[in-house]
């Protein structure tokens, strides 16, 4: 099993974390915020397997749209390094059609402000998955992290439960908590 990630999904009824080590790295010289308008799904999907298959490393790959016109989106990447680096990979972007973002952010904020309407849903997709999820959503205003494939969105659908191997997670219950001693799992 992949023990980090059963704990975390978990949600506690596993075990107790007791410690944690964290690697830390030093604040980065530079970083930029680029943008590119995407004009539907399939330029979407064209522009993402572009930047995943570059030597760009970005430190955010999202896609936004808070209009819900499923006419156009914008993929937002970051990129934070030493200044020669981002400089490079700024160039690079640029060759795929990125331009410096002068909002930054600000979509992110702007997104989760929203006090009234529809509330908010969370999916989590294969990034592979992406764009045909958004498509089947409809016009709804979402915030996709496109690196990890988890939607928000406002309006349309709400999402459905998975079906989960429940005599599996009950045999990893019963091993990693014996006497079930800890909550009962979230699943």
């Amino acid at each position: 099993y992949d023990l980090l990630k059963l704990f975390v999904g978990a949600h506690g009824s596993l075990g107790v974390i007791i410690e944690a080590s964290f690697k830390l790295l030093p604040c980065p010289d530079m970083e930029i915020i680029l943008a590119s308008r995407c004009a539907g799904w399939a330029e979407f999907r064209a522009r993402l397997d572009d930047v995943l298959r570059s030597a760009l490393t970005p430190v955010v790959l999202d896609l936004h749209n808070l209009s819900g016109d499923r006419a156009q989106a914008d993929l937002v990447i970051a990129l934070a390094g030493s200044a020669e680096d981002v400089n490079w990979q700024r160039d690079l972007a640029a060759t795929l059609g990125f331009a410096v973002a002068p909002e930054g952010l600000a979509y992110d904020r702007q997104f989760w402000i929203q006090e009234s309407g529809p509330p908010v849903h969370r999916l989590s997709v294969l990034p592979s998955r992406l764009a045909a999820t958004l498509a089947s959503l409809g016009d709804v205003s979402f915030v996709a992290r496109a690196g990890c494939g988890t939607v928000y969105y406002r309006g349309g659908p709400a999402p459905g439960r998975p079906d989960l191997p429940q005599p599996l997670l009950q045999r990893v219950k019963d091993a990693y908590d014996p006497h079930h001693i800890l909550p009962a799992p979230p699943w």
